[in-house]
């Protein structure tokens, strides 16, 4: 049972660091309203902000537009906190068919865009890249996915949104829906095992395992019959989606 200093302590870590080797259960444990008193107003922004992107990797929408709603009542967010917020919204409203409050939260995000850090800007060319997938625009997905050439380093609180493998995953997946399987291979492969080394599970993990090995297919490779079961068992799956930091 983790005491509230503890909790206190890990809490004000993570809005500091990000998630570091926290699988994303625990994280969604630990960060659940109420917080203690004594944490920060700015750090309880931030973990909510991180709460959404967990959620959302996790696949748990319903919660994250429970989350979008908390952090709609928070009138004081950073630039910082308050653009990444809006970007992950627009994903979250998305994949929920919320298209209108989608545009209004891509708007706001376009609007903060100017004073983000530099580090971060790039996560609206991620967000821009989800919006075309949604519209089924393949060669604007690819433009915008190549768009993205800077990252914030490991050591960043939004290095979960936002890592060297997650931003070639993009591309890879784009070349692939845009008919261009052959050169997505070497990409798709740097970008696995990227995620592999940078963040060992959660739902982005999954899903590039799963692309992957679809990918290796089209281009006539026979999965090896144990890879295809390890990748495929449902408790594997459950496990890397929802044990563990997604990325």
């Amino acid at each position: 049972m983790i005491t509230d200093s503890d909790r206190l302590h890990k809490l004000r870590a993570i809005a500091q660091s990000g998630l570091g080797g926290m699988g994303a259960t625990d994280f969604l444990a630990l960060s659940r309203l109420p917080y203690p008193p004594e944490l920060e107003a700015r750090s309880a922004d931030r973990i909510l902000v991180l709460r959404l992107t967990a959620q959302r990797q996790s696949f748990a929408m319903l919660a994250a537009a429970d989350t979008i709603e908390v952090l709609n009542q928070r009138s004081d967010l950073t630039v910082d906190d308050a653009f990444m917020f809006t970007c992950e919204a627009v994903r979250v409203f998305l994949s929920l068919n919320r298209e209108r409050d989608a545009i209004e939260a891509l708007l706001r995000a376009e609007a903060f865009y100017p004073n983000v850090s530099a580090e971060l800007q790039d996560y609206l060319h991620v967000t821009h890249s989800v919006l075309y997938t949604f519209l089924g625009d393949h060669e604007a997905r690819l433009q915008a996915s190549l768009r993205v050439q800077r990252t914030p380093p490991p050591e960043h609180p939004y290095h979960l949104n936002l890592n060297p493998g997650l931003a070639r995953g993009n591309v890879t997946w784009a070349l692939v829906v845009a008919g261009r399987p052959a050169e997505a291979l070497p990409g798709a492969q740097a970008a696995l095992d990227d995620i592999r080394q940078r963040f060992p599970g959660g739902g982005t993990h999954a899903q590039f395992e799963v692309n992957t090995l679809h990918l290796r297919a089209m281009l006539g490779e026979d999965p090896d019959p144990a890879e295809f079961t390890r990748i495929y068992d449902p408790y594997t799956l459950k496990a890397i989606q929802g044990s563990t930091a997604a990325c």
